[in-house]
């Protein structure tokens, strides 16, 4: 599949429109839905210099205003007064630069695309109101520079869509929403043809992308890996046991990230809970003003949507698919605690017989022993809040048996794993009791927050 652009020919159409007719506008979207994937595929064919920038990636104003001023000096010896510029304020600050750039752009008889990506996360920014607004007025003031304003749906509602915000009805919105399924298949079906790859009959490339919501990135990491089974297999037929099995590799490639997202959620009160809620049963029995709390922070995250009056979906079906894994009896029968490590167990225990459940609880109560043990030895107070999320884990690396052992890691500084004394010394005794624990024939590791 490579790095194919898929999709979003409507969307493509409507920017080369605004591009041409030099209208500033704003690209909106839950995260990871391809908005930036979108624009940088609008305008890689055109001409006009392009100044772009991830609020993300930036601390403060100053450090937008400083970039732009480079960019525009970039294309022009005008002469400008930095020693005056460094002075000012950062709202004054960003207003000069915005006004430089124009000018240099008027000076080379052109126009600046500007495209500001993660706008939502000027929100953070000191003196944030005022920053928006001069951003926003400024540029919209400046003939020669178009803006693109590249965000998130909740951001776009509240300070474009809204008839209360000075911006209502002056940036035209582009709403990223999910892939349109024969859309894409039709695309993907193309590009396979191409390699002389086809589909069996009896295999609907729609209606697996249907079931993952066509969410955007879940689905290219589908067929990408659909695409790897049959370099793999030398096939030069799609099978449905190929397409299932392409999905699953999907899934686990996306835990790492699907856990982070879900351990930012339960650092919030309640919002774990409704999240896992939504994605159960599709509704939440928490009420009144705490639920509208949870839904308006989890929207502003860009976890969920809301797509009628009191009815909410989670956006990414791979997440609600983690979340509903983690909604199991075992997960909340051993572990009180709710935390990453929870949910990595949860779903390996599900796979599990009752009497490996046990087990494995067994173990997971021996490990925070050992590494209780471990934190008085090296004199680290776990009742302290700096302490208390340090993640010290211990791991069982199996390749026909125990061959190689791997004790209590330290993650704190950092050094990628590197054995303390302490893990030496133990190592035997947690190796025995482990073993007293489970079937050596599988891989077992355990990880205690504590």
């Amino acid at each position: 599949m490579g790095n194919k652009f898929l999709g979003r020919s409507k969307e493509l159409v409507d920017i080369a429109r605004f591009i041409a007719s030099k209208q500033h506008f704003v690209i909106r979207g839950p995260h990871r839905f391809g908005k930036t994937s979108l624009i940088k595929q609008a305008l890689m064919n055109v001409s006009t210099p392009i100044f772009a920038i991830e609020l993300r990636c930036i601390s403060k104003i100053d450090d937008v205003a400083m970039e732009l001023v480079s960019f525009a000096r970039s294309y022009s010896s005008k002469l400008f007064d930095m020693e005056h510029f460094n002075d000012l304020p950062g709202c004054a600050k960003l207003s000069e630069a915005i006004k430089y750039a124009n000018s240099v752009a008027e000076e080379m008889g052109n126009t600046f695309i500007i495209v500001i990506d993660d706008i939502q996360e000027i929100e953070r920014m000191p003196c944030e109101v005022y920053s928006a607004n001069t951003l926003f007025f400024t540029l919209l003031s400046c003939k020669n520079l178009v803006s693109v304003y590249v965000g998130s749906s909740y951001w776009s509602e509240v300070f474009i869509e809204n008839e209360k915000s000075p911006l209502f009805g002056r940036l035209p919105v582009i709403d990223v929403k999910g892939f349109d399924p024969s859309e894409i298949a039709m695309s993907a079906q193309m590009l396979f043809n191409k390699r002389e790859i086809t589909f069996a009959l009896n295999v609907n490339l729609m209606d697996t992308i249907d079931r993952i919501g066509a969410h955007p990135a879940n689905t290219i990491a589908v067929l990408r890996e659909l695409y790897y089974i049959c370099l793999e297999l030398d096939a030069k037929v799609v099978t449905e046991d190929m397409l299932n099995k392409a999905e699953t590799r999907a899934y686990e490639l996306m835990l790492p990230y699907l856990e982070r997202c879900l351990y930012e959620i339960k650092g919030r009160r309640h919002h774990f809970d409704v999240i896992q809620a939504y994605a159960t049963v599709g509704r939440s029995e928490m009420k009144g003003a705490a639920l509208n709390q949870v839904n308006k922070c989890l929207m502003e995250m860009g976890y969920i949507g809301n797509v009628a009056h009191g009815s909410y979906v989670i956006y990414d079906n791979f997440l609600a698919k983690l979340a509903k894994e983690c909604a199991t009896p075992i997960y909340s029968k051993n572990f009180e605690d709710q935390s990453l490590v929870q949910l990595q167990f949860a779903r390996w225990l599900q796979h599990k017989t009752q009497q490996e459940q046990e087990l494995a609880a067994r173990a997971y109560v021996l490990g925070k022993k050992h590494i209780k043990a471990y934190a008085e030895y090296q004199g680290i107070d776990l009742s302290t809040s700096d302490k208390s999320e340090q993640l010290i884990g211990f791991y069982i690396k199996k390749s026909g048996g125990y061959e190689r052992y791997h004790s209590l890691f330290d993650t704190r500084s950092g050094n990628g794993g590197a054995l303390h004394p302490y893990s030496d010394s133990r190592a035997e005794e947690i190796l025995n009791d482990l073993k007293q624990l489970h079937d050596t024939k599988e891989t077992f590791y355990v990880i205690a927050w504590v």
